[in-house]
């Protein structure tokens, strides 16, 4: 464990050039990595492990269901509050790519970036409900995530393509769509957000579409030790679908950091 965690940072900086930055959650690849070479080894040597599911706080939904929209509705005061100019500010986010330097907050003040976290958590809260999934522990957590990300690479503007991909990939595959798996790789999906960001809301969806169906194949591979299974799943689809889609020629004409 210990030398996992010193190999990690340097791992994870040597492989954000695998995908481009076009997948936000570069350390659960490096994580996957890692996890699938040793339980390679492991496995040479007959050894290995079980899957364990468990998913706590299950059957509280109200509950977290009136925290969660509590915390939002706190952040979106705050970010009101914090800028004056708000929808002009916001509205230069939302047309920010999410790649590159992506650092929200230097870029457009506190004010846009609460706001924005608190749009992407309902949006999440929303989407749960939708697919037909119920608040949990994991499930809450992913919320979470996107909320957090909102300082850093994802907004409305290119998360929705991913998770329309999403949804419809939930419904179509030989899986139920509101379990907790599917629903969190769904709003773990959004880790994508860079490829409809620069090649536009279609390949969005295409990559919601092949993240769910990645992501649901992959925990073979580490033995289910890397806990970030959708980082370590989205990086294969940017890889994959940004070298492609380049190389048809499909990138928008818009800059890693949007002009002022």
């Amino acid at each position: 464990g210990a030398l996992t965690g010193l190999a990690l940072p340097s791992l994870a900086a040597r492989f954000h050039g695998f995908h481009g930055g076009y997948s936000l959650y570069n350390m659960g690849f490096a994580c996957g990595v890692v996890g699938m070479a040793a339980m390679a080894l492991l496995r040479a040597f007959g050894l290995g492990n079980e899957k364990v599911s468990s998913f706590p706080l299950q059957g509280l939904d109200t509950p977290l269901l009136i925290w969660v929209l509590s915390l939002i509705a706190l952040i979106a005061l705050a970010g009101w509050l914090l800028s004056p100019g708000l929808a002009e500010a916001l509205a230069k986010l939302m047309r920010h790519p999410g790649r590159g330097s992506c650092g929200f907050a230097g870029q457009f003040g506190m004010g846009p970036v609460l706001f924005n976290m608190a749009l992407l958590g309902l949006i999440a809260t929303l989407y749960v409900f939708l697919s037909g999934g119920r608040l949990s522990g994991p499930v809450l957590g992913a919320i979470l995530s996107l909320i957090g990300f909102g300082a850093f690479g994802k907004h409305p503007g290119n998360s929705w393509p991913v998770l329309l991909g999403a949804f419809v990939m939930s419904h179509l595959g030989n899986w139920h769509a509101g379990s907790d798996s599917i629903v969190i790789a769904a709003l773990f999906g959004t880790s994508l957000t860079p490829i409809p960001g620069v090649f536009g809301w279609p390949a969005g969806i295409l990559a919601g579409v092949l993240h769910i169906a990645v992501s649901a194949n992959l925990g073979y591979l580490h033995g289910y030790v890397n806990l970030y299974n959708n980082g370590f799943a989205s990086v294969f689809v940017a890889a994959a679908l940004s070298t492609l889609l380049t190389s048809l020629g499909r990138r928008e004409d818009t800059p890693e950091q949007p002009q002022e």
